[in-house]
């Protein structure tokens, strides 16, 4: 039961991605056959029933359901008119065990075709094996990356290191992350060319209230907690679509000006 909630839920979700046309149209179509599988032996037995028993010259089972069908289509393009507006109001809040890996297993990594968009302390989870051969293969596939990872010599980073009891560990974290995604940029750009000029990352000084990952139409902002890391913090998602369109732009202009105001590496 819980994998035919699931799928239904995704199947919403996708819907949710399209634009306000190809909602109103998907949605009663999509439903429109769940609701036909279920009616239809209504439908024969409605038929038999009066075929034997009362106008059996009549095929009044396919009236029925021709008219039910009717209806059933007007109905559900004014509730997916209404689902849309209401659904586009709603913040998605998730709580994941690990956010970096949750992008792999969610499937959103493979849906990227333009853009990935990344800040956070140091974006150490991004510089595993695992990690660099999933980007090399959207650099190959044309997708432009940015990373912006903080200064570890900025007030911020040392406060943030204090809060969480980590010593000097964020700063090795920062320090093997820039070492790592240079090594990462050079290696790229030896085997392939061109494409390594899709990979920037930079230093910012700024502080930061949370750790944002942008893919194409989808935003995932991780909250930095007290005590706590954004791996595994709350994480409130995003979409460009219907009411968030507006707080999807605010996002990307935020990290476009702190792109600004890094330091290259």
């Amino acid at each position: 039961m819980s994998w035919i909630t699931d799928r239904l839920q995704s199947a919403v979700e996708w819907l949710y991605t399209r634009t306000f046309a190809n909602f109103i149209l998907g949605f009663p179509i999509a439903t429109l056959f769940v609701t036909t599988v279920i009616i239809s032996p209504f439908y024969y037995l409605t038929d038999i029933y009066v075929k034997v028993s009362t106008h059996p010259d009549e095929d009044v089972g396919q009236i029925l359901l021709s008219l039910f069908l009717l209806l059933w289509i007007v109905i559900m393009v004014i509730a997916a008119a209404l689902l849309f507006a209401l659904g586009s109001r709603t913040l998605k809040y998730v709580n994941t065990d690990n956010r970096v890996d949750d992008l792999k297993t969610s499937g959103l990594i493979d849906q990227t075709k333009c853009s990935i968009s990344l800040i956070g302390l140091s974006l150490i989870p991004f510089t595993s094996e695992d990690w660099q051969s999933i980007l090399e293969k959207k650099l190959i596939s044309r997708v432009k990356i940015k990373l912006l990872i903080a200064d570890p010599k900025t007030e911020f980073s040392q406060n943030r290191r204090s809060s969480l009891r980590r010593q000097d560990k964020l700063s090795d974290d920062i320090e093997r992350s820039i070492e790592r995604f240079t090594d990462f940029k050079s290696d790229i750009s030896e085997r392939h060319g061109d494409i390594s000029k899709n990979f920037e990352f930079r230093v910012y000084k700024n502080n930061a209230s949370m750790s944002t990952f942008i893919f194409d139409d989808e935003i995932r902002l991780g909250l930095m907690i007290e005590q706590g890391t954004g791996l595994t913090a709350p994480e409130i998602r995003i979409s460009r679509k219907g009411k968030q369109v507006e707080l999807f732009k605010q996002i990307t202009e935020h990290f476009d000006n702190v792109w600004k105001d890094a330091e290259e590496v």
